[in-house]
């Protein structure tokens, strides 16, 4: 929307927009002249994964032409001042969806597993010889897509009692169940059945005709075949091959008390329907002889009727010719496009559909006859499986985009693993259809709220395209826990994405480092081989340790990194780690009194090349405590002499200003006065020096003192 336009003025605002809606919010279409008035406007800001942004009405002015703006603002009503969430409903999926979502994945990734593991035995479903009716796909398609329907009719199950739900989200299901029942039996049907079969279950199963409600009227009446609705429910059910309903009508009909000669041809009409042969694949000689008598006997039959009541044996005879397969009675009786298929597949000629392209000229003689159905385009389920049962594949994905996302991603991606989506695809566009589908359900299930795993899933088997989407997206994931993190970090190692991980692993180390977590923060930076957050962490521990005076609080797997440096299977932590380990154990050993074993650590400390020069003052401040003449010398003249080396080195240096003022922090820092009461520390290098004296006072009294112990040493042996 132009915000110049003053057109809008005038008239509603206007709908060529996006569909964004922001519930509860005081703002009204065709309001936008009044809103100017006051000077409002809405912001936001927008997640960066999710999406959803937070907005609020402000009162900023926006627009350049004064003339419009009121010189006063207007105060802000309560409504007015609250945070509002803008959403594109669209994205978003309902609990029901998330619930089936969460437990489809588990299937799709089978399916990716089994079919990754057929493609190393070099399968190639179009290579594979094939009798007529037999199974074009691994059986393992057939078993994931059932899965996926069972899911769905258990879903239909739990809510459609449940008057709370929403009936669109009703719907959907049925729809979805009904679209992966259709792609079952047409295309991933088992070898044990025949499409005569499968077909007609589809046709009850989508729409249940005749209704179990309206027989149960019929037959409370007092004399059933006399109710209006009887032979049409009969005939119907013999269309729909519901023979034992038919045979149980016919039984509690009470006909017999109408034409005392109807029993006979009832007794005839019921052999033949219990007679019905049950058609299996692959056909041998003795079906088809026993298929053709069969039919033979309900010919014979109709020639043979005689009756006396006109109206009951002409039931009777449409009846027969129902059974018979007659085109013109099955066009006749059928209401719709799917009945009538069923029932010339099931009646008419069922030895003559074995294969898929066989179904094809079947439809298309119904589609496309004299007396022809029309199919519903309006309607997404209808429109996609006539585009299935005319093999138009392309066609009848796009449809199942209308009715779910993730129906067309699965009923994809079960296409293309038995080959019969591959053959659709073109080199002008990078991706096949199946692989735009995963990618655009995994794009919606990622802008919901706890399904980015899922999301991932999908997307990590599209290569490149979904790695690409992964590697954006992973940085953005809400890091709410150890697991969390471990999830997707797992997930950078399965792509080498090394540079994300780094990332991901800082940025859930640095929670771990605020919450005083310090071990598990070097592990998970150890993980990502970031070494500089890991020297970081040594060197801030070493810092406040020199500063208090007394080792640092850190928990119980980061002490168990100092005081036994290689217990972590890796080097890293021990190398990086190594200087505050050393000043640790310095004052663990000052603690306890073992004046020497701690002078020896602060001797190494001092004499290290890689110690920061900031903290040398306040290392060589710490030998005060130890250069004492009244007590027992506790360097060895060894170590006397090589500090003595690195203290005219450090002299040689200009003292900065950082070293000046950590000096200055450690000198009058509190905290030690009362830890040293608490662990008893009897020695402090503070208390050796005097008020008035700086840094550099400090440093020459340190060489007074080494020249004092290197005189003494002369006149006693080393400790």
């Amino acid at each position: 929307m132009d915000l110049q336009d003053i057109s809008y003025e005038e008239q509603n605002e206007s709908n060529n927009l996006i569909n964004i809606t922001s519930p509860n919010a005081p703002i009204e279409s065709g309001k936008l002249k009044e809103w100017r008035d006051l000077q409002r406007t809405l912001k936001a800001v927008v997640h960066p994964l999710l999406n959803i942004s937070i907005s609020w009405i402000s009162g900023t002015n926006i627009y350049k032409d004064s003339r419009i703006l009121k010189k006063k603002k207007s105060t802000f009503s309560p409504e007015e001042s609250i945070l509002y969430t803008l959403h594109t409903p669209i994205f978003f999926l309902n609990p029901c969806q998330i619930k089936l979502a969460n437990k489809s994945k588990s299937y799709f990734e089978e399916l990716q597993a089994l079919y990754e593991n057929l493609k190393l035995k070099f399968f190639d479903p179009k290579e594979i010889p094939l009798t007529p009716g037999q199974s074009l796909v691994p059986s393992f398609l057939n078993r994931i897509c059932k899965s996926y329907r069972i899911l769905t009719e258990e879903a239909i199950n739990e809510y459609k009692n449940d008057d709370d739900v929403d009936q669109d989200v009703l719907i959907t299901l049925i729809d979805s169940y009904t679209l992966l029942h259709c792609v079952e039996m047409l295309y991933l049907k088992e070898d044990d059945k025949s499409y005569s079969e499968t077909i007609m279950e589809w046709v009850n199963r989508s729409d249940p005709q005749p209704l179990q409600e309206d027989g149960l009227a019929i037959m409370a009446s007092r004399v059933p075949c006399l109710h209006p609705g009887f032979w049409s429910y009969v005939h119907k059910a013999a269309l729909r091959g519901l023979f034992k309903q038919v045979i149980s009508c016919l039984q509690q009909s009470g006909i017999e008390s109408i034409e005392p000669r109807v029993s006979e041809v009832i007794d005839i009409t019921i052999d033949i329907l219990e007679t019905f042969p049950s058609h299996k694949v692959p056909f041998k000689n003795e079906d088809i002889l026993k298929w053709r008598h069969w039919r033979g006997k309900v010919i014979s039959s109709i020639r043979t009727l005689r009756l006396n009541s006109l109206e009951i044996s002409s039931a009777f005879r449409y009846l027969f010719e129902i059974i018979s397969g007659d085109r013109d009675a099955i066009f006749r009786e059928s209401d719709t496009w799917q009945e009538c298929l069923g029932a010339l597949i099931l009646l008419n000629d069922p030895l003559n559909c074995r294969t898929i392209k066989d179904i094809h000229k079947i439809y298309n003689s119904v589609i496309n006859g004299e007396d022809s159905f029309t199919v519903d385009e309006t309607l997404p389920i209808e429109s996609a499986c006539a585009a299935l049962f005319s093999g138009n594949i392309p066609k009848a994905m796009i449809q199942a985009v209308q009715i779910q996302n993730g129906l067309a991603a699965h009923v994809a991606d079960l296409l293309l693993k038995s080959g019969i989506l591959e053959e659709f695809q073109t080199n002008e566009y990078p991706l096949s259809l199946r692989d735009y589908l995963v990618l655009s359900y995994a794009d919606q299930l990622i802008t919901n709220p706890g399904t980015w795993e899922i999301a991932l899933a999908y997307w990590k088997t599209v290569q490149e395209i979904g790695i690409e989407r992964i590697k954006a997206v992973l940085t953005r994931i809400p890091l709410i826990s150890d697991e969390r993190t471990e999830e997707v970090l797992t997930l950078c190692d399965q792509f080498s994405l090394n540079e994300e991980a780094c990332i991901i692993a800082s940025i859930w180390a640095k929670e771990l480092e605020r919450k005083k977590q310090l071990g598990s923060a070097v592990l998970l930076y150890d993980r990502v081989n970031n070494v500089h957050q890991i020297d970081q962490i040594n060197w801030f521990l070493f810092e406040t340790s020199l500063i208090q005076g007394y080792p640092a609080d850190v928990d119980k797997l980061m002490e168990n990194f100092l005081t036994s440096p290689y217990s972590s299977s890796s080097r890293n932590i021990a190398s990086l780690l190594a200087p505050y380990a050393t000043l640790n154990i310095f004052y663990q050993l000052k603690i306890k009194g073992k004046r020497c074993a701690a002078a020896h650590y602060l001797a190494s400390l001092i004499k290290a090349v890689d110690i920061p020069k900031k903290y040398m003052l306040l290392l060589l401040a710490e030998m005060l405590s130890f250069l004492d003449d009244s007590l027992p010398r506790a360097f060895t003249m060894r170590d006397i002499f090589d500090c003595t080396a690195a203290i005219e080195e450090f002299q040689s240096l200009a003292f900065k200003d950082d070293y000046i003022q950590l000096f200055e922090k450690a000198r009058y820092a509190e905290s030690h006065i009362e830890k040293s009461e608490t662990l008893k520390i009897s020695e402090n290098w503070r208390t050796k020096i005097k008020k008035e004296m700086n840094e550099k006072n400090v440093l020459e009294l340190v060489r007074l003192q080494i020249t004092k112990t290197i005189a003494k040493g002369f006149l006693q042996p080393d400790p």
